[in-house]
């Protein structure tokens, strides 16, 4: 692929998933950076929607990415659901105390893990 005379035959089901892989990255990026600005200068732009705006960017990342090894290939999806689980939970336990808390940081934790093995691919 680092040859500038290697150029890759893809198909239209191809270019989507790049699209749609391209799209989730710039989409979690935007909710992190927004994140990122709503605490440094104090103002709610996402407020609570942020971590699930965060896990549809890396889902959809994670679930049209293009691995080759199959070591790695189900490792990216599997940790994004796992968040997604443990950040159902913490919405459904967010008035009951600090386990919701708990479980929301637990699952922010489980995108940035498969967000980062992003520089796998």
């Amino acid at each position: 692929m680092a040859t500038p005379e290697h150029t890759p035959e893809m198909n239209s089901l191809d270019n989507m998933t790049v699209a749609l892989y391209r799209t989730g990255l710039t989409i979690a990026a935007l909710a992190a950076l927004i994140y990122s600005i709503e605490r440094i200068i104090g103002l709610q732009i996402l407020g609570i929607f942020y971590l699930p705006v965060f896990a549809a960017g890396i889902a959809l990342a994670s679930a049209d990415v293009h691995l080759y090894d199959p070591k790695f290939r189900w490792f990216i999806p599997f940790m994004s659901w796992i968040g997604f689980m443990i950040l159902a939970f913490a919405y459904t336990l967010k008035d009951s105390g600090p386990a919701g808390d708990i479980l929301a940081n637990l699952s922010l934790g489980f995108f940035y893990v498969g967000a980062s093995m992003f520089a796998v691919k």
